[in-house]
C-alpha cells in the first residue's frame, strides 16, 4: 500500500499541499485512502476492508504493541440513511485492533 499522506518524527512540519510550517513532526503519521462508498453502504465497505487486512494482523499487532494507533477515519457525508455497525464488523475491527473514527458532514456543507 502506498500512504497518501505521511511524515516521519523530526521531518519538518508541512501543509498537506507542501508549505513549511514551524516546528518538526512529533510522531510518525501515514494516511491510506482505501475506499469510497455510496450512502448506506459504510458498514459493507469497512467489513470488506477488514476482511482484506486480516491477513496482516499480526503486523497490525506489533504497531499497537510498539503504542502505535491504527484507525479508520471515515468522512462520512450524511444522506438519507443511516448505517447499523453490527457485532460481526465491531468484532472484526476488535481483532485487528483498528480504532473507528466518524465525522459526518451534512450534504449541505459541501455545496
Amino acid at each position: 500500500m502506498v500512504a497518501d499522506h505521511k511524515f516521519t518524527k523530526g521531518d519538518q512540519r508541512k501543509t498537506p499541499k507542501g508549505r513549511l510550517l514551524e516546528g518538526q513532526c512529533k510522531e510518525n503519521y501515514c494516511a491510506f485512502r482505501l475506499a469510497e462508498g455510496e450512502d448506506g453502504r459504510l458498514a459493507d465497505t469497512l467489513s470488506t476492508i477488514c476482511r482484506k487486512l486480516m491477513h496482516r494482523r499480526d503486523e497490525i499487532a506489533r504497531i499497537r504493541h510498539t503504542d502505535g494507533r491504527l484507525n479508520f477515519y471515515v468522512g462520512w457525508t450524511c444522506g438519507e440513511r443511516g448505517e447499523i455497525f453490527d457485532i460481526a464488523l465491531l468484532t472484526e475491527l476488535a481483532e485487528l485492533g483498528v480504532d473507528l473514527g466518524i465525522e459526518p458532514f451534512s450534504a449541505k456543507q459541501g455545496q
